[in-house]
């Protein structure tokens, strides 16, 4: 593996396992920076994903009192190369094209998530795993061949696949259409010397860089005076969309590592470090726990772990296995959300808190009323007072009294007011009631894959360990490589535990093994 083109004589590597405050200690780095004299919009943050760049923005905003906007060069690689290039909005390739050309091609594209998720373009449709396919060919800069050989898409012949990227590339020229990946094309095809001149230039979770992307900050490293890559091997989960962490291990400068965990307890973290000792290519390490011991619980089914209060962060390792968790945390009444299923973001939730607010004598906006009023049968809201509610403006207020001179026929509490609810979504309300859940709160318990959940931390954590074919066929049947990183994500998995990690034993002949 050729290292990055980065100079080691003002480089310095920030590496940090779990929770042992990286982007802490990049803020501290930009504090003294601006305490030296150095001005914000000398100051590059780059990370890989919007919401990181928010927060790292947002924090330092707060951290030195300044407005966002001294902070030009807080962006991704595609917000960076978006910017840089002038590109407009309506220059990028989006679904509505997408849609155009699949009418031209007879292809269907339905935007599926499920790679995002777990990792995997099983479930996906053909057009999209087409897609997913053509793109990840030029972020990894590899050959289109190759990069079908390792997908071992079956249903997929390299002959489809070649003419639908080769048709895909005619038609966002004939357009001037660009996608994201094109973006950082461009942007590596630039001249150098058009890019930011920077006095500091921190880039975080540098371990999900992939090759094109890296390109990008060998360039934006080469007009700085100092660069400092924080990240942690070990947490490279992203290979399947073209990261390649051996870029940062074999990454030159001087290496700072940050040895305190501020989140693992001892038991947690002796279980994590015995997965960092499954994997061979890695930069050295050492890191401590917090003095505190924890608790790491095998137990045979989730049912068997209380989850009746506390937070909670529930994961498993592929997209399929949360519908089981969601449906039981509905059944039992639990307050959750998770990508696929929220709810307490449901039109029924907001008609109850609408009226159970009006049931308390409390005055509530004309749309919140119409959403309460659509779930009351026809008898007790008559016609009239709907079609009133549909015109109102949206600073119209009402209180039960006035609705009941308007014609409402009933003020009874929600469950006997609002019968159009769904059976199950009733069933569950009221569940969740009998709990003591609110309802009107942030959920206590997230649903997620391990992959969603990489960056996330809950007091209490519980992992599934079985594994999809695919997944299971990866880390078992191919390269030490493809074995590594299955053992990054089940790492991954059990460091977002701050007190208590739940691992909940196969159901399955297909499984990890913690």
């Amino acid at each position: 593996m050729i290292a990055p083109g980065l100079d080691a004589s003002k480089t310095t590597i920030i590496l940090g396992a779990a929770g042992c405050g990286k982007t802490t200690k990049l803020l501290g780095i930009i504090e003294e920076a601006l305490a030296a004299g150095i001005k914000p919009n000398r100051v590059g943050f780059i990370s890989f994903t919007k919401k990181a760049v928010e927060e790292g923005k947002s924090r330092a905003c707060e951290k030195f009192g300044v407005p966002p906007e001294d902070f030009p060069h807080f962006r991704t690689i595609h917000s960076l190369a978006f910017k840089q290039l002038g590109t407009r909005r309506d220059q990028v390739l989006g679904w509505r094209h997408l849609n155009e050309l699949g009418q031209m091609l007879g292809l269907e594209f339905k935007n599926q998530g499920s790679a995002a998720q777990d990792g995997e373009t099983y479930g996906m449709g053909t057009s999209d795993r087409m897609l997913f396919l053509e793109g990840l060919a030029r972020t990894s800069m590899k050959p289109l061949r190759q990069v079908w050989n390792d997908a071992m898409e079956d249903d997929i012949s390299f002959e489809e696949l070649d003419r639908f990227s080769r048709t895909l590339a005619q038609y966002k020229k004939s357009r001037m259409l660009v996608d994201f990946t094109d973006l950082i094309e461009r942007l590596v095809a630039s001249d150098p010397r058009s890019l930011p001149q920077l006095d500091l230039l921190l880039v975080d979770e540098v371990q999900d860089t992939a090759p094109i992307q890296w390109r990008a900050l060998e360039m934006l490293a080469s007009n700085s005076k100092k660069v400092y890559c924080c990240g942690d091997d070990m947490q490279s989960i992203f290979s399947w969309s073209g990261a390649d962490s051996r870029q940062f291990t074999a990454l030159p400068g001087k290496q700072i590592t940050l040895e305190q965990s501020y989140r693992l307890p001892a038991s947690v973290h002796r279980l994590a470090e015995s997965l960092s000792n499954r994997v061979q290519e890695k930069r050295p390490r050492l890191s401590r726990p917090r003095d505190v011991e924890g608790v790491v619980n095998y137990c045979s089914s989730f049912e068997d772990v209380d989850i009746g209060s506390g937070e909670w962060l529930l994961l498993g390792r592929n997209s399929y296995m949360l519908v089981e968790l969601e449906e039981w945390c509905l059944s039992q009444g639990f307050s959750f959300h998770s990508v696929g299923n929220d709810p307490l973001k449901s039109k029924s939730l907001v008609a109850i808190r609408a009226w159970e607010n009006l049931r308390k004598g409390r005055d509530e906006p004309a749309e919140g009323v119409l959403a309460a009023a659509q779930l009351i049968p026809a008898r007790w809201c008559p016609l009239a007072l709907l079609k009133q509610l549909k015109a109102d403006e949206p600073e119209k207020t009402y209180d039960m009294p006035e609705l009941v001179r308007l014609g409402l026929g009933t003020t009874a509490v929600w469950f006997e007011a609002l019968t159009k609810i769904s059976p199950a979504e009733r069933d569950y309300f009221l569940a969740a009631r009998r709990r003591g859940e609110s309802l009107l709160k942030k959920p206590r318990i997230r649903i997620s894959t391990i992959h969603s959940a990489k960056g996330a931390e809950a007091d209490n954590v519980m992992l599934l360990t079985d594994m999809s074919l695919r997944s299971y066929e990866n880390a078992h049947n191919r390269t030490q490589g493809a074995y590594e990183d299955e053992v990054k994500v089940f790492y991954v998995g059990a460091t977002r535990a701050r007190e208590t990690l739940h691992i909940v034993q196969p159901r399955t002949n297909l499984y990890f093994v913690l």
